[in-house]
């Protein structure tokens, strides 16, 4: 099968790496995404992609949103790439990462991915720019709601280990998207937040990820004050993997995911439908 460059995706060369271009199928804006139930029928991640122009790749000529690069072991290592914005997420990332998670989940050379973030930070979480321009289109802001939540469904659909590389700052939806990975190797000066609350915004996208890994009472703590928690709470209340230096993040977490690419895939799929479920 022929590999094209999706829009809004940019390939990084590594030396002593092959050249990856993400294998997205070209789609016009309004296209139809096909339903990709990777899940069994009856688990929380049994439903279809989004379709129509909720699934609508970046424009021609758009300026890449996300950057990725083939490492040792079938690992493709897919970086959140707005640096200038802290990586928050607009409708063009979203539907990059959805297109980028798609097309890894169905490529056989891929054996694990890792999400990290370019630059100082994993993700300031929903692009607030976009947020209030939304504001005034409600069937607008719906869709993007809607888009949102397939994103943060999106990594226990992928029939491949997921792990988050986070350094710097993971914030709202970006935190909660670290959270749905199967495993979130944090740097020691990172932090997760969710900040909704202290800008007048219910986090009733994002809490639903927060909800599945701790109790009530920790949950309204954290979406209630919006508070950081450091590398060292997160190992603490179970919600990262492990603690790297920054400078080896990506690698170590790119380790992770190639020795957990080593199960069978059938035992793959099995485990994360217990651990998503």
């Amino acid at each position: 099968m022929r590999h094209a460059a999706a829009r809004g995706v940019r390939s990084v060369d590594t030396p002593g790496r092959p050249r990856h271009h993400l294998r997205v199928a070209a789609m016009r804006r309004g296209a139809a995404v096909a339903a990709y139930p990777v899940m069994a029928a009856g688990s929380r991640a049994a439903t279809p992609w989004p379709r129509g122009s909720d699934a609508a790749l970046p424009r021609d000529g758009a300026t890449p949103v996300i950057s990725s690069e083939r490492r040792d072991g079938g690992v493709l290592l897919v970086r959140l790439d707005r640096p200038r914005k802290r990586n928050a997420m607009d409708r063009a990332m979203i539907e990059a990462l959805l297109a980028a998670l798609q097309g890894a989940g169905s490529d056989h050379s891929v054996a694990a991915i890792v999400l990290a973030g370019a630059g100082g930070s994993f993700s300031a979480g929903a692009d607030l720019a976009e947020m209030r321009e939304l504001a005034v289109d409600p069937a607008a802001r719906e869709a993007r709601s809607a888009l949102t939540v397939a994103l943060l469904d999106a990594p226990a659909r992928v029939p491949r280990p997921v792990i988050a590389a986070v350094q710097g700052a993971a914030m709202g939806a970006g935190a909660s998207l670290a959270l749905a990975c199967d495993a979130v190797v944090m740097a020691g000066d990172a932090r997760l937040a969710w900040p909704e609350a202290r800008h007048a915004m219910l986090p009733r996208l994002v809490a639903p990820v927060l909800l599945r890994h701790l109790g009530p009472k920790t949950a309204f703590d954290l979406l209630a004050t919006g508070r950081d928690v450091s590398a060292g709470e997160a190992l603490t209340l179970g919600l990262a993997t492990r603690i790297a230096p920054a400078d080896t993040l990506e690698d170590e977490a790119c380790a992770l995911a190639a020795a957990a690419a080593l199960l069978p895939p059938e035992a793959m799929l099995e485990l994360k439908r217990m651990v998503h479920a």
